[in-house]
């Protein structure tokens, strides 16, 4: 698992594990504590889902996925009156 925090007075990000290392057909599931959450990948996407966010947050890496993969998260604050974005969160590496 993945989670993903955002402390909403100061819009400090933590996401944890910082930095992931999957193998070929695992399977990962994000988690906003929930909140509404995307996750968007810079380029192409490791995953075989469209989206990964809080109604669909598990990703099945594709089978040829292989290397380092950047991504950028938003949460929507627990009021639903903010989006904070982190636009560089840790890699996801795909051994």
């Amino acid at each position: 698992m993945i989670s993903l925090d955002v402390n909403e007075k100061k819009g400090l990000f933590t996401i944890d594990p910082y930095g992931v290392y999957l193998a070929k057909g695992d399977t990962v599931r994000f988690n906003a504590d929930g909140r509404i959450f995307k996750v968007l990948f810079h380029g192409e996407s490791p995953f075989r889902e469209e989206g990964i966010s809080d109604g669909s947050p598990l990703g099945t890496l594709k089978a040829n996925a292989q290397g380092h993969y950047s991504y950028a998260v938003a949460i929507v604050s627990r009021s639903g009156k903010e989006v904070f974005l982190e636009p560089d969160c840790p890699t996801i590496i795909v051994q």
